[in-house]
């Protein structure tokens, strides 16, 4: 997300921000997450360049928590 710096930044950025931690937060509360038994070889999982790796072809399971 671009919010722009100095004196035109969004009013809502802070915000924004923080309603992105609260979320994050709450899904890690409610739910389990691991690695698919279903996925290749981890080490040889295919990765693309970015500022974050993303890995491609990752299976993840999401279990609720009861």
């Amino acid at each position: 997300m671009l919010f722009i710096l100095g004196a035109r930044i969004c009013s809502g950025s802070t915000f924004t921000f923080m309603e992105q931690r609260v979320t994050l937060a709450m899904l890690l509360q409610k739910f389990d997450f691991s690695i698919s038994n279903d996925n290749p070889d981890y080490n040889s999982l295919r990765v693309t360049a970015a500022i974050i790796a993303k890995p491609k072809d990752l299976a993840i399971c999401i279990i609720s928590r009861s």
